[in-house]
């Protein structure tokens, strides 16, 4: 391939037109208003996603009260759990407790005493 001689011709810059055409660079506070307006818009768009999103605020809101809700049951389960405790020693333990329990829900009396019903 042939070389290329350097031509003696002098080259100048190509100039930017800066007079309102469409290659019109931004300078000053033209360009700084751009520059907010990007980054406002990078700022807001990022703030609704970490509102709306998945992971976001109002999905922890609402796992929050969720393991509020499931705390306050598990409180009434532990209690409902304390009372069958309760109540399981006392018919492994007290006579009496099982006598009355089959007097009032069975029905059951001994065989020496006499029952009296009263219909009204």
């Amino acid at each position: 391939m042939p070389r290329r001689q350097p031509s003696s011709e002098s080259h100048e810059p190509a100039s930017i037109d800066t007079t309102g055409g469409p290659l019109r660079l931004l300078s000053g506070p033209a360009w700084l208003t751009v520059l907010l307006v990007c980054a406002g818009s990078f700022f807001l768009i990022m703030l609704a996603l970490s509102i709306v999103n998945d992971r976001g605020f109002l999905a922890m809101w609402r796992m929050q009260s969720e393991v509020v809700h499931l705390v306050h049951d598990i409180r009434q389960i532990e209690g409902a759990n304390g009372e069958l405790l309760r109540t399981i020693e006392r018919l492994r333990h007290d006579r009496n407790y099982i006598e009355r329990l089959a007097r009032e829900e069975l029905g059951l009396v001994r065989p020496e005493e006499l029952v009296f019903e009263y219909v009204p």
